[in-house]
């Protein structure tokens, strides 16, 4: 990622280029906390070209905003990019920051307050995109006792409800018995239960934008209802017995930074 300043009287202006993660937050972080240090406390943060931002990042922009108003001043948000239009809304934190179309706007912002309108995203067509906070696909097979999988080689697609520290809960549309689906309403109470090992691969694009995780999981506790439309659902909560741990640490980083961002913006 690369940063770029100007100054507009007592107002800083940080253009932000390409991608800011866990990654490169130490960097940058330590850089905009010697800025405030100085004494730059009215901010604005051009989001135009940041093609994504993680939940560590979004953690940081919220904690700066703490900082720079216990000394004063502010951080308003100019031009967000799709993407942080989009992770803003699915947080609920375009309620928590002043967001505005330029960062004309943003600057005027602090001089005359509120002549100068931010930009209201619920009115914007941006759908929440639920895929920032774990409504993705994921993938499942069942392994026997001996970790070999059983059902044959293409995988079952669930869709993620929620992360938490450790293990998931996927939600699953169980076909009726006498389909071609090797898993049914007929073999399923059998098959799917507590104990039962699951291997399983899906994607968190707020953690990494593009990789996919792969863990193998224990089935701690498994719901079923039935739909408005006939069809049977089964919740099934899972947790992580194999899985790298470099993979385990950045997810559960990950919700403990959701729990921290709903916490700070509440």
């Amino acid at each position: 990622m690369k940063v770029e300043r100007k100054q507009w009287g007592d107002v800083t202006i940080l253009q932000f280029i390409g991608e800011f993660d866990a990654f490169n937050l130490p960097t940058f972080s330590s850089k905009i906390d010697h800025l405030v240090e100085q004494g730059n406390v009215k901010l604005v943060f051009n989001l135009h070209l940041l093609t994504f931002i993680n939940s560590s990042a979004l953690g940081y922009l919220v904690k700066t905003k703490r900082a720079v108003e216990e000394k004063g001043g502010d951080l308003v948000i100019a031009r967000p990019s799709k993407f942080v239009k989009k992770a803003l809304t699915v947080l609920g934190m375009h309620e928590f920051f002043r967001i505005f179309d330029t960062e004309e706007e943003g600057v005027l912002s602090f001089h005359r307050g509120e002549e100068v309108e931010g930009i209201d995203l619920a009115s914007l067509d941006v759908e929440p995109d639920e895929k920032l906070l774990g409504e993705n696909a994921i993938m499942f097979r069942l392994l026997d006792e001996e970790g070999k999988e059983i059902l044959g080689p293409a995988p079952f697609v669930g869709k993620i409800s929620s992360a938490y520290r450790n293990g998931l809960l996927f939600r699953w549309e169980i076909p009726a018995a006498g389909g071609r689906s090797a898993l049914s309403t007929e073999n399923f109470d059998e098959l799917v239960r507590p104990g039962r090992a699951l291997k399983v691969k899906f994607r968190q694009p707020f953690v990494a934008r593009t990789k996919y995780f792969e863990a193998t999981c224990a089935v701690m506790k498994v719901n079923k209802e039935i739909l408005d439309d006939g069809v049977m659902e089964a919740m099934i909560h899972v947790e992580y017995t194999d899985i790298d741990r470099e993979d385990k640490e950045a997810l559960d980083g990950f919700v403990e930074d959701l729990e921290k961002l709903r916490s700070e913006v509440r």
